[in-house]
């Protein structure tokens, strides 16, 4: 699932890294971040099937600079808010970076239920985006393979 997870970690670093999978290989984030905090990516190149980089709930400081992503889903924050209480994200700073043939460049994706989660003091300065789907885009109705989606029936 993750080439890299950082779970409940301060103050790391990570420079100069080289991450690669097949294009089409689910569920294959390169780098994803959770309940840490102070995390710092710099001059890294991911090229997976699925997130470049996760951040996901319960994580607060982190920058990202100089960093390559595609062939993926480009930089996401979340998914949040899957459980009612849920930690948020917040102090993300990401410059001087390139998506290249991404499905989405900077994301930032939400289940549509009510939640204690949150996104805030978010900055996404000087992104180059090259061939990428959605540049830029905020689901807070996120439900992968529409099953099971809050508010939605199944029949």
């Amino acid at each position: 699932m993750f080439h890299l997870a950082i779970d409940h970690c301060h103050q790391v670093l990570l420079k100069k890294l080289y991450i690669e999978a097949p294009t089409r290989s689910p569920n294959t984030d390169g780098i994803h971040i959770m309940s840490s905090e102070g995390i710092t990516i710099a001059g890294a190149v991911i090229k997976t099937g699925d997130d470049c980089i996760a951040i996901g709930p319960g994580t607060k400081n982190v920058h990202i600079r100089g960093v390559h992503c595609g062939p993926g889903h480009g930089i996401s924050i979340g998914s949040l808010g899957l459980h009612t209480h849920e930690a948020g994200v917040e102090n993300v700073f990401v410059t001087d970076s390139v998506m290249t043939r991404t499905q989405n460049g900077l994301r930032i994706k939400s289940w549509g239920r009510k939640t204690t989660s949150f996104v805030r003091n978010v900055v996404f300065e000087n992104i180059a985006m090259e061939n990428s789907y959605n540049p830029i885009i905020i689901d807070q109705n996120y439900c992968p393979y529409n099953k099971n989606c809050p508010g939605m029936v199944n029949t």
